[in-house]
């Protein structure tokens, strides 16, 4: 009897690079051959999502199409959004993680189309300073999708095994590579080394907010100001679009904006239209450098820091590795070769560098990955943490998979129920707002919206949209309302009447001089022999005196206490990582105005690298969330004290002081905090 035995078909592999504005997705096929995936015949997937009005979820050039005409429906960044549990788009609350399960769901259909068949492994990369939180987001929304058991690589890992490969394997063990990755939203050095095992992070160093969407918003601001008394107001109603008409153009002028930016990496001229305006303004590479260099300049000390941190020796570095499309531009390579004394390594299409290098990382984990909860702890950067949870691949599972997303889930007692309130419609300068995924901010979305239902956290914790005119009322905190006591100030001091003083019984005959409070005049003393009648009488005066100052000092009191700031105390931590810390303190209401008084401290060993920005970008940076309306300052430390920017580094152990002033929410209304990217802070009332 012949016997038939199962053919077994050949395992084909994926790797994805889910990323702020693009994702990219490379397949492992069994000849040994990496192939970058294509969408709509591109090897980059815009990460933005729509939620259409039938309730399905649209990805990628789709979504970033239809929003269009409803801006409001629209994602362009979910990875931003990943310390959140849900945003609103148009009326529904969605779940991030329903966000990112759509965009995985498009590049699993792909990458099964194109393989003819399921997919065998799979491999997700993520930033290095990802914790286990976020890793597990990341893994729940691959199970929702469909996909099988995951493998995670932080992303510098991937990137160095590309460099591996793009250098002809030039790393000798104990050598590093070091991973400069500018990306459309954040930054991220590391420093990586290789050990018998792979790659393994020793260091590495981030920014929230420096990527080519920061360098888009100032090239934006450059344009205002090139226009600034000649545009009758065009371009304000453009940077805060609300009729169709002003949406559609400002997303023309962002896409024009990202495209001069490209084209400057290989032209050294271009003009960007300005719609609604109707003109071009010419753009050259040298006034595009000078705009980009404040950001460029704090990515490169932050690869400073982390080389520094890293404690290398410049012998131990076989390269500095590009990566992300922001490298393209030709300033980073230049900035870097002065700060090293050596040219960076770039490849020709440096987007694709960590997906395919996800697939490198990961083919000593070909086998069937462990399903289970995401246990490989937190993804520590720091030289003590160089095991597998910092390095290389982590296998992971998460919750029991679920079909894919069908539609957006509707409000249930688990959710805050306005903790995502829809965008401002009236924005006013070019920075996070609304960020479209090809690198073009938008005002009127990606912010972090509304604030927790009583008894609910905020989500990714307890973690700046300018309300439009009438939409915020200051607080009800008014001078002359406040009663402390009874004590009432009408602007009439009425002195008491001293009580009258009462002379010893003796045989003295009684005083027939007195002092008479009601006209002040003490008529001449008495002669020799009433002394001491004399002596008593200036007591009384003095007791009188001091009686009237004692009143009036505690009117003062009073007035003080009816006039003084009122201090909310807080001290809620809303950013902890490696040992960094980021404390809302407490709260400061003057008038119409909070003061929010932050402490940074860096308890890790290592330096942190911090930045201030240009004003027009800072003061949109943070922002209250109150009701449906986003409250951005009138004042930070950074726009009051750097108002040219500054990049600076935080030394281990020490603590600064920051502080944001907005326009103070009612009194007793809740209200939450978005302070930069860090995770949100709600539940607070004045």
């Amino acid at each position: 009897m012949r016997v038939t035995r199962p053919q077994i078909r050949p395992r084909v592999r994926l790797s994805v690079d889910f990323g702020t504005s693009n994702t990219v997705a490379a397949l492992g096929l069994p000849d040994g051959r990496v192939r970058p995936l294509l969408f709509d015949g591109s090897p980059t997937l815009p990460s933005s999502v729509f939620l259409d009005p039938a309730g399905g979820l649209l990805v990628g050039r789709d979504a970033v199409h239809s929003a269009r005409t409803s801006p409001d429906r629209f994602e362009p960044n979910p990875k931003r959004r990943v310390d959140e549990h849900a945003v609103l788009l148009g009326d529904a609350e969605v779940p991030v993680v329903d966000l990112i399960t759509a965009v995985l769901s498009r590049v699993a259909g792909e990458a099964r189309r194109v393989a003819g068949g399921p997919i065998d492994a799979v491999t997700l990369t993520h930033p290095a300073a990802w914790a286990q939180t976020r890793r597990r987001v990341l893994v729940d929304a691959a199970n929702r999708a469909g996909l099988p058991p995951t493998a995670l690589v932080p992303e510098p890992v991937a990137a160095a095994d590309s460099f591996l490969a793009v250098s002809g394997d030039a790393v000798p063990l104990g050598a590093c590579v070091v991973v400069y990755d500018l990306g459309a939203g954040t930054f991220d050095a590391s420093v990586v080394r290789r050990t018998p095992g792979g790659f393994d992070v020793i260091a590495a160093e981030g920014l929230n907010q420096a990527g080519g969407l920061d360098i888009d918003a100032a090239v934006t601001s450059y344009l205002g100001a090139h226009l600034a008394g000649n545009d009758g107001g065009a371009f304000a109603r453009l940077l805060s679009p609300t009729t169709t008409e002003e949406r559609r153009a400002n997303r023309l002028l962002w896409e024009d904006v990202r495209n001069a930016k490209e084209l400057l990496s290989r032209a050294t001229r271009t003009q960007v239209h300005v719609p609604l305006v109707g003109v071009d303004v010419p753009l050259g590479r040298e006034q595009f450098e000078l705009l980009a260099r404040p950001i460029l300049d704090a990515t490169v000390n932050a690869t400073r820091a982390a080389v520094n941190s890293a404690q290398v020796r410049p012998a131990d570095v076989a390269g500095i590795f590009l990566v992300g499309g922001g490298s393209r531009i030709p300033l980073v390579s230049t900035l870097l070769s002065q700060a090293f004394g050596r040219t960076p390594t770039a490849t020709e299409q440096p987007e694709l560098v960590v997906a395919e290098g996800g697939l490198r990382a990961a083919g000593a984990h070909a086998g069937p990955a462990h399903a289970g909860p995401a246990h490989a702890g937190p993804a520590h950067a720091g030289p003590a943490h160089a095991g597998p949870a910092a390095g290389g691949p982590v296998a992971a599972g998460a919750a029991s998979p679920a079909s894919p997303y069908q539609g957006p889930a509707t409000p249930v007692s688990g959710f805050p129920a306005a903790e995502h309130a829809p965008p401002n419609p009236v924005s006013a300068a070019p920075v996070s707002p609304y960020q479209p995924p090809t690198g073009q901010p938008h005002p009127g979305q990606h912010q972090p919206t509304g604030q927790p239902s009583p008894g609910q956290p905020s989500p990714g914790q307890p973690s700046p949209g300018q309300p439009s005119p009438g939409q915020h009322q200051p607080g009800t905190h008014q001078p002359g309302t406040h009663q402390p006591g009874t004590h009432q100030p009408t602007g009439q001091y009425q002195p008491p009447i001293p009580q009258q003083y009462q002379p010893p019984t003796h045989q003295t005959p009684p005083p027939t001089n007195q002092f008479q409070p009601a006209t002040g005049h003490f008529q001449p003393p008495t002669p020799p022999g009433t002394g001491g009648r004399t002596t008593r009488r200036r007591n009384l005066v003095i007791a009188a005196g001091v009686a009237v100052v004692l009143v009036v000092v505690l009117g003062a009191a009073g007035v003080w206490a009816l006039f003084r700031d009122k201090v909310v105390d807080v001290d809620r931590q809303i950013y902890a990582e490696n040992g960094r810390t980021v404390t809302l303190v407490n709260m400061t209401v003057d008038g119409d105005r909070v003061r929010l008084n932050f402490l940074y401290r860096n308890g890790s060993r290592t330096s942190w690298s911090l930045s201030c920005r240009l004003p027009e970008v800072e003061l949109r940076s943070s922002y209250l969330v109150v009701g449906r309306n986003n409250v951005y300052p009138v004042k930070t430390r950074c726009s009051a004290e750097e108002p040219r920017g500054r990049s600076f580094s935080l030394a281990p152990g020490n603590t600064l002081e920051s502080y944001g002033v907005f326009p103070a929410p009612d009194e007793g209304t809740t209200f939450a905090v978005q302070w930069y990217s860090f995770p949100r802070a709600g539940g607070l009332t004045l």
